[in-house]
């Protein structure tokens, strides 16, 4: 809802459905409250009007909430010595606004000529713009039983730097060479030859500061580049939860079953772990191979005290030169089964917590009776014997 007044001769409201004109001259026989039952001029409503308003064009009665209004114009509208127009009669804007300008030149004339008051009706400043509505309800318009579009007149692109909100004012000019003046208003847009043009006046003290939008382009450049480098491999590895662990862990294997030494001085043990593992190392590895990198021997887990009897073997993490080693590791010590001694990968904590409850389901299920149970990554599987040990040979009979 929008609101324009000129002293105590014209004011104009302007919403989506409607333009009100109300003329503060002396009209004695105009009221909007009636005492007796009249059809309402809206279509779809089929409610007798007891109170409500009468358009001064069409002469119908509507109720409150068929104008359409807000509740301050219905208010503005209802009081006497006032014009309301309905939506029907208000389907040409371009004639409408064309009739209010030239209501808006008479009440300037008589203003500049001292007939004005000071006084304003609605206690807002005094402005030199017509209101006109620029959000009309995009709905077809009933008529005479037929039914009419609203206009939509032609815009043209509003020049660089020119902000067209929703606030800004509308006039409407015959001469494209006349100078329009918006003391008011830091916005407006003139319509001119049915296509309108903004209008920005500007405002003394205030500066746009443009550096504050500008982006350094090299900076931005080498940031797109640096994405698309990135392998899409890369990216899904990055967001994963556990991607960073498993890089950390990809050369590391797990020893169980490596006896332990119960010296309690921590060096002799480091010592002795370090000597049985380079004896099992040689064992597996392949005679066309150096060796491998052992950077670093860790035992997991608390050890147990002296009084504890056998005591129980710890497993031992072993830090290895690169990932490649590891695999030459385990590969060959799949085919040694020969020893107590194991080797697996190790895995991160959330692949542990799955294969801590795996195990403990296997041992469940054992204790339960059931047999040929074994465990296949973290799943736990039945194995079947052969019915035959090794293949049978079946000639032909003689």
């Amino acid at each position: 809802m929008k609101t324009l007044s000129l002293g105590p001769f014209l004011c104009i409201y302007s919403d989506a459905c409607a333009i009100i004109v109300i003329i503060l001259f002396f009209k004695p026989n105009l009221i909007t409250m009636v005492g007796s039952s009249f059809k309402c001029g809206q279509p779809n409503c089929l409610f007798p009007v007891d109170e409500g308003m009468q358009c001064d064009e069409c002469k119908k009665w509507y109720h409150k909430m068929c104008t359409r209004l807000s509740p301050a114009a219905y208010k503005r509208c209802s009081k006497p010595n006032s014009h309301w127009l309905c939506m029907f009669c208000c389907t040409n804007k371009t004639t409408l606004i064309q009739e209010a300008m030239s209501l808006l030149a008479l009440a300037c004339k008589k203003k500049d000529s001292g007939c004005a008051n000071n006084a304003s009706t609605d206690s807002e400043d005094c402005v030199s713009v017509v209101s006109a509505v620029t959000k009309r309800a995009e709905q077809p318009t009933l008529i005479n039983d037929e039914v009419k579009l609203p206009l939509q007149p032609t815009r043209s692109k509003s020049p660089h730097g020119i902000d067209m909100s929703n606030h800004v004012s509308l006039v409407e000019i015959e001469d494209p060479d006349k100078t329009v003046t918006v003391p008011n208003s830091p916005n407006a847009a003139v319509l001119n030859d049915q296509k309108w043009t903004a209008v920005k006046r500007k405002r003394k003290g205030k500066k746009a500061n443009d550096k504050a939008h500008l982006v350094d382009k090299p900076l931005r450049n080498s940031q797109s580049e640096s994405l698309n480098a990135l392998s899409h491999s890369d990216r899904t590895a990055d967001h994963h939860p556990s991607a960073t662990e498993r890089n950390l862990i990809s050369s590391n294997i797990i020893v169980s079953k490596l006896p332990e030494s119960n010296d309690p001085d921590p060096k002799v043990r480091h010592t002795h772990d370090l000597e049985r593992l380079g004896e099992y190392i040689r064992s597996i590895l392949p005679d066309n191979t150096k060796g491998v990198q052992v950077k670093k021997l860790v035992r997991i887990g608390k050890r147990a005290d002296d009084s504890v009897l056998p005591r129980p073997c710890r497993l031992l993490k072993v830090i290895l030169g690169s990932e490649k080693q590891r695999n030459l590791l385990l590969s060959n010590a799949r085919s040694h089964d020969n020893s107590d001694i194991r080797m697996r990968p190790d895995v991160s904590l959330e692949d542990r917590i799955k294969r801590k409850t795996a195990l403990a389901e296997l041992e469940t299920r054992r204790q339960n009776g059931e047999e040929n149970l074994r465990l296949v990554g973290f799943r736990i599987v039945r194995s079947w014997k052969r019915m035959l040990p090794r293949p049978v040979w079946i000639g032909r009979s003689p």
